[in-house]
């Protein structure tokens, strides 16, 4: 069974690409659930708009490909 790619984006994010950049290196290659809570105790406006996608990711996978949440987890973030 070949894996599925799940995906969501954010257009035209009003943040500077190296202020993202250092919240998405900090998620990059963890678990769902795990990035989640990295996110949550974030208090930058990055990791607020990246946790909104990251939920929009989450509820593409569990309604779209019929996936089990603990098996997710975030392979290319950028």
């Amino acid at each position: 069974m070949k894996k599925a790619d799940v995906y969501a984006k954010h257009n035209r994010a009003r943040i500077s690409p190296k202020k993202a950049a250092i919240v998405l290196d900090m998620v990059r290659g963890r678990s769902l659930s795990e990035a989640k809570i990295l996110l949550a105790f974030d208090q930058t406006k990055a990791a607020e708009m990246i946790l909104k996608v990251l939920k929009s990711a989450e509820a593409n996978a569990l309604n779209n490909n019929n996936l089990k949440p603990e098996e997710l987890y975030l392979s290319d973030v950028y």
